[in-house]
């Protein structure tokens, strides 16, 4: 496990990493004209929701991945890619890895991660043991990818809540054929 695990029932979340506030070396004038000192203790973190999906255009078959990151109500990035041929369950994983590297690109620090697969939440946090070797590349590098990340929780949420980073997924599928 990646380390402290505690499970907050009421929301369905569990929450896998957790780090202290860092001391950040700058100063910089706030909106009251205040200067923040040297080495002061930053709380003001950048927080936002990703949601994830993959697509699968047969399966195996084409994989499509969409993910979309909202903080402060507002859109801060998607992708909509075709990600070659596989499973739906590469397609979930990829999808999962995708939306962690654009977080981390965008500099968010506190993420909570919603899909709609069942597979992927489950065997992040820990509820489900993975039992296909072939998946566990992209459990490993979504685990890298996390400690990038003051605070990382993860929810299962159903399809109709993940519309967005479903139509992402299934979108740049549309038209697209499978190689002979």
């Amino acid at each position: 496990m990646l380390g402290p695990e505690c499970l907050d029932a009421s929301a369905g979340k569990v929450l896998l990493r957790s780090l202290p506030p860092s001391k950040l070396d700058f100063e910089d004038a706030g909106a009251g004209g205040s200067k923040k000192k040297r080495g002061e203790m930053v709380t003001e973190m950048m927080k936002a929701t990703g949601n994830f999906d993959g697509a699968c255009k047969l399966n195996p078959g084409l994989m499509g991945v969409g993910v979309v990151i909202v903080s402060g109500g507002v859109e801060i990035g998607s992708i909509s890619k075709c990600a070659g041929e596989g499973t739906s369950s590469v397609a979930e994983w990829l999808a999962l890895v995708t939306l962690l590297e654009l977080a981390q690109e965008r500099g968010v620090e506190v993420l909570e991660v919603r899909g709609d697969s069942l597979m992927v939440i489950n065997q992040m946090t820990g509820r489900w043991k993975m039992k296909a070797e072939h998946l566990r590349q992209y459990r490993e590098r979504a685990r890298r990818l996390l400690s990038q990340f003051r605070q990382v929780s993860f929810k299962w949420v159903r399809r109709s809540e993940n519309r967005r980073a479903d139509y992402l997924a299934v979108s740049c599928l549309r038209g697209k054929r499978r190689a002979a």
